[in-house]
């Protein structure tokens, strides 16, 4: 719907400017009390969010100050709002990250849907109407802001916290090393969000980069389950962290999951991207199957791995370790979009991408480890599907039919391959189950 609201009724350029400042945004230390053995003390909780407040006071000020400078850059005033926009929202996803991160811990999902749930709906509800009457600057500003701080109003109804703005320094040790970690890899995150806008805005011009940021977002809104199952395994992973045996069974369990279910969605939404594609967004948006395609690869690790080694490794004590994975995919891919993108615009970057994440996930599997990984049953449903994007993505080219029923050949392939997971699925899979192991285990300050 964000694409929809932005891309349908605007050129390319104006998407551009809206996603600059829609992905600045801090989340940060509160994962240390999801994290945390034991359950979090008072002195914890007040420590973590005095930390927290000013990270959300340091990156809105930053955001703020930078906003002017950002907009002559690229030659766009109305960056300027949308930046200050996001800036005050950043503050407000930073003084919610406590108390969510308190009922995520408790495993009180519900209520961290419904908190979700409404931060779309305010964004929706403010953003579709002023765009479709043209308010784009004033509708988009002013959902960005409402976006945070109404789900942050209802995120201390639901878990009351006294806020703290300050705390004593001997305090902070215990939440540091972890803590800033994770909230640096947070920051580090936001830089790889932001290479396409930083780099490719300047050297091959906004519209190009516009059409590189909705290949992005759109891999983004299909693959959000996987930022949830960061979320959810943090939690769980955290309650089996001392079982070495039992948490390595479990993350292969999820990735087998992982890869049965969400392969198909990427093949089908990738494969077909040049039937869909023209439909939904029209003729200026043409170019987009070829990025969907060519970014295919790159998500389907990602979509895979990322959500079950990221937690696994952080609760394993390796945190230092995925902040430097993190860090050196950064810096790989900066450098591989500033090589491609003067010469091949969007595509330089989906290039860039997808080349990052093929050359540094064996780094990943080696810091978790290649012998607890059974990769031989992940690595052929991942390369199937690969195979199958491109076969269905040229057999889409040559007509809807003949992308059809390239797309039911690939779907009885994967019924044969998978059909233990179909049965197991629609018998007793939900959310509870995946995390029912974690449950079970008795915490040590139970003990």
């Amino acid at each position: 719907m964000d694409d929809f609201a932005s891309g349908r009724w605007k050129e390319p350029q104006w998407y551009a400017v809206y996603l600059s400042s829609q992905e600045i945004f801090v989340r940060g230390l509160a994962s240390y009390l999801i994290k945390k053995e034991l359950a979090p003390s008072l002195t914890d909780i007040r420590t973590t969010f005095a930390l927290q407040n000013f990270l959300g006071l340091a990156a809105m000020g930053i955001i703020a100050i930078a906003a002017h400078p950002v907009a002559r850059w690229y030659g766009q005033e109305q960056l300027r709002i949308l930046l200050l926009s996001a800036a005050v929202g950043c503050y407000g996803y930073a003084f919610r990250g406590v108390p969510l991160a308190l009922l995520e811990r408790e495993f009180d999902y519900f209520k961290v849907s419904v908190i979700e749930i409404l931060e779309n709906l305010l964004f929706y509800a403010i953003a579709i109407p002023l765009t479709w009457l043209g308010h784009i600057e004033a509708g988009l500003a002013s959902a960005i802001v409402l976006r945070s701080w109404g789900p942050t109003l209802l995120t201390l109804i639901l878990k009351p916290v006294k806020p703290v703005l300050w705390c004593r320094w001997a305090e902070i040790g215990p939440i540091a090393d972890f803590g800033f970690s994770v909230a640096a890899g947070s920051l580090v995150n936001i830089a790889i969000y932001s290479v396409p806008a930083v780099l490719v805005g300047k050297l091959a011009g906004m519209k190009e980069l516009g059409q590189a940021q909705m290949a992005f977002s759109l891999y983004s809104n299909l693959l959000f389950v996987t930022a949830a199952i960061v979320r959810l395994n943090l939690s769980a992973y955290a309650r089996i962290a001392e079982h070495v045996l039992e948490l390595a069974t479990t993350v292969n369990q999820h990735l087998h999951i992982l890869s049965a279910a969400l392969v198909p969605f990427i093949v089908l939404f990738a494969g077909l991207s040049p039937v869909w594609t023209s439909l939904v967004f029209g003729q200026k948006w043409q170019g987009l199957s070829g990025l969907l395609l060519v970014q295919a690869p790159g998500y389907l690790l990602a979509a895979v791995f990322w959500g079950v080694l990221n937690p696994a490794l952080l609760v394993s004590g390796k945190h230092r370790q995925v902040l430097l994975w993190l860090a050196v995919f950064f810096f790989l891919y900066s450098v591989l979009t500033r090589l491609f993108s003067p010469t091949w615009g969007a595509m330089g970057v989906v290039i860039a991408f997808s080349s990052t994440e093929i050359l540094l996930h064996p780094l990943l599997f080696f810091v978790y480890g290649w012998k607890r990984l059974e990769y031989r049953r992940l690595f052929p449903e991942i390369f199937l599907g690969a195979v199958f994007t491109g076969l269905l993505w040229i057999s889409a080219q040559h007509s809807p039919l003949a992308g059809f029923l390239c797309g039911m050949s690939y779907l009885t392939v994967w019924c044969v391959r998978n059909w233990k997971f179909i049965i197991s699925a629609s018998r007793d899979f939900d959310l509870i189950n995946w995390c029912r192991s974690a449950q079970n285990t008795v915490l040590p300050a139970n003990r």
